[in-house]
């Protein structure tokens, strides 16, 4: 009945409003949006279905929960674990204030990755005490250029802590920090290769925060066994990271920090959220799996209930999902959610439940919270570093660049170590999204003739297909009017750009329209149908042309994201199309005899490469302006710690025909590299 009642407080910003801009125009919603929803609502619903299923008891929870946190960490970035290299901390001064001392604290989570700190103790210590680590959100603290790091702007909760008892440690981020790092790869900076890396800043700050609580065991004021973990909106997320991965943590308070799949997906809650918050979610995890990691250690889920990038929904529903699995291991009394009025905001009533909850739990105290969480300081009073110092061995900036390794590929000896290099990359692939295999059903289309036009001897036939249901799939085929004439098939998956779609048949680019109507009468593709007796099967890329998702570069930003949180990505689905056209082409009666040639140009052709992995009918590649690396595209999960594109191009050669123009020799040296060293003659490189 809760989740009922709280839905339609969710945001209401689904694929940008297109429905509601649709309505207020007085038009009906566009059906490539409508399906782009449907698909999305058919994912979230199989998900959710999945999510727990066939747990039913203690003993499944535990072995389940193990292949989880491996499955957390892979995600995360953290498989294997990074090195626990020295932390050398260094105490940087200090500050008095009543019945408090604030220290700051500079430590190395790994070599060069600083992480600027505030640490919180009574004035007088006597034995050791109960910890909090304090992770922080998104509060900027900054004046004159200078970053005073996030942790200014939370440094009230320390003071709390320190008062009532407690030493805290608060952290700064990657992004706000004093060092200032970036969360916004994918969110507004277009940098969608750290999913294809397995990067997400989440991993970071998980392991930032794993090495916090090191640095928390080594101070003598410091019962490790009475830790706990507590941080809002941001900070809320990163408080879920290293209680579900670190079991030293013993209570634990997320503050606005957790929605569900449902939330993020369906009412657009990833449009208010930068990368920081979410896994690269390649194991199609809904976020109660995340909650349920804690059990049976305490955990309160606290949120406001108009907190408009939590919807209270969701969190509900996050709450249930973690219940089953505490109600499994008999700890419910260690599971609560304390839901307070307001918007997103740091209110003191939030502070009130998370106080009184570590004070149970680290304390074994129901003591009333009678003394208000107060500011104490200026933001520039707790800066750790001296106003323009940046440490010259830093490595926080760039992070993303180093801390997931990237595969290495060198050019093979001989034939049989490049065989098992080869074998080795495609079997890595089974844990790529959609570079075998989609995660979600694709089917070999039932295809459907839409139109067909005729000009002099060349017809267009336009073919509808579901091959990632229910999405539709649109299929040009431009040819002889005589099918008999067809001597050989021309698989051409368009590249789009700015100035719209084009294919590639060669030797140049040729622009087609949505319709690809105006192909008919083009003088270069009449030479090829014509002369030459080619079948052209032109593949607009779903999302584009005939199925156009509406909305402008933001929106198509937070598309893309969505796919990312369901498992996989746009250009996976794209991949899945160009093979389904393949298995039905395979088993066309008057095509499947033909050879087929892939041609294409730009992030088409790599597509194009992915789908023709293990496809025998494709004799020939074609291809052009190849990208040198993922940066560029395609998007693939993981893709970067398998191969990148050169890798791909020289598996997808081997036994074909390859001609490649016009493309940076980033693309195509390694192919170039191995041909010689294995004697292969059927590349040639341009």
């Amino acid at each position: 009945m809760i989740h009922n009642r709280f839905r339609g407080m969710a945001l209401a910003c689904i694929l940008a409003c297109t429905a509601v801009q649709a309505s207020l125009a007085g038009g009906a919603e566009p059906e490539a949006d409508r399906r782009l929803q449907q698909f999305f609502a058919d994912q979230v619903a199989e998900i959710e279905s999945t999510t727990f299923a066939g747990i039913d008891s203690a003993e499944a929870w535990q072995e389940r929960r193990q292949e989880l946190l491996l499955q957390l960490r892979e995600m995360l970035g953290l498989n294997p674990w990074p090195e626990r290299t020295p932390l050398n901390a260094k105490t940087r001064g200090k500050l008095e204030g009543d019945g408090y001392i604030v220290e700051r604290v500079l430590f190395q989570s790994r070599p060069g990755l600083y992480v600027t700190a505030n640490f919180y103790r009574p004035s007088e210590v006597e034995a050791p005490l109960p910890s909090v680590l304090y992770v922080c959100g998104h509060s900027r603290q900054k004046a004159d250029g200078v970053s005073f790091g996030n942790k200014a702007g939370y440094h009230h909760h320390g003071i709390w802590f320190a008062r009532n008892g407690y030493t805290c440690l608060i952290i700064d981020t990657i992004q706000l920090g004093e060092i200032e790092g970036v969360h916004h790869g994918t969110h507004n900076l277009g940098q969608w290769w750290w999913p294809a890396r397995g990067y997400t800043p989440a991993g970071t700050e998980a392991w930032n925060s794993i090495r916090a609580l090191d640095y928390l065991e080594s101070r003598e004021e410091v019962d490790p066994k009475r830790i706990g973990v507590t941080g809002r909106s941001g900070g809320g997320a990163y408080s879920w990271w290293v209680a579900a991965l670190d079991e030293r943590v013993q209570a634990a308070v997320p503050v606005a920090g957790i929605t569900d799949l449902r939330n993020h997906v369906i009412d657009g809650c990833v449009e208010g959220h930068c990368d920081c918050m979410f896994m690269v979610n390649r194991y199609r995890w809904d976020f109660g799996t995340l909650a349920a990691l804690v059990a049976p250690r305490p955990l309160l889920i606290s949120n406001s209930h108009r907190d408009r990038i939590f919807p209270l929904d969701g969190v509900v529903r996050v709450y249930r999902d973690a219940e089953k699995i505490y109600r499994l291991l008999d700890a419910e009394d260690h599971l609560a959610v304390h839901l307070t009025a307001g918007p997103h905001r740091d209110t003191q009533t939030l502070r009130v439940g998370a106080f009184a909850w570590f004070n149970r739990f680290l304390k074994d105290s129901e003591e009333l919270i009678r003394e208000p969480a107060e500011k104490q300081f200026e933001p520039r009073e707790l800066r750790v570093l001296a106003p323009q110092e940046t440490p010259a061995d830093e490595r926080v900036t760039n992070v993303q660049e180093w801390f997931v390794p990237q595969a290495e590929a060198n050019v093979p000896n001989d034939a049989g170590s490049w065989i098992a290099m080869r074998d080795a990359w495609l079997a890595g692939l089974e844990n790529v999204p959609g570079a075998t295999a989609l995660q979600v059903a694709t089917t070999t289309p039932k295809v459907e003739e839409a139109e067909t036009l005729r000009v002099d001897e060349v017809t267009v036939r336009q073919l509808t297909a579901e091959i990632v249901p229910p999405l539709e799939s649109h299929i040009f085929l431009v040819g002889p009017s005589d099918s008999a004439a067809v001597k050989r098939v021309r698989l051409c998956p368009c590249e789009e750009s700015d100035a719209g779609l084009s294919i590639w048949l060669g030797d140049r680019a040729v622009a087609v329209d949505a319709s690809c109507k105006a192909v008919a009468s083009n003088a270069v593709i009449r030479r090829h149908v014509k002369d030459k007796g080619e079948l052209l099967v032109i593949v607009p890329p779903l999302g584009h042309g005939p199925s156009q998702w509406s909305g402008d570069e933001r929106t198509q930003t937070h598309i893309r994201r969505r796919f990312h949180l369901l498992g996989m990505t746009a250009d996976a689905i794209r991949v899945a199309e160009l093979r389904g056209v393949l298995e039905w082409l395979d088993v066309h009666p008057e095509l499947q005899d033909h050879p087929v040639t892939l041609a294409a140009q730009g992030v088409a052709a790599v597509r194009g490469l992915y789908a023709a992995l293990g496809q025998a009918s494709i004799e020939r590649l074609e291809l052009a302006e190849l990208p040198a690396d993922d940066r560029n595209g395609p998007i693939l999960l993981f893709a970067e710690r398998v191969w990148n594109v050169p890798q791909l191009l020289a598996v997808a050669s081997e036994e074909r025909t390859t001609r490649v123009t016009g493309s940076d020799g980033a693309a195509t040296d390694y192919l170039a590299a191995v041909a010689e060293k294995l004697g292969w003659k059927n590349i040639t490189t341009e």
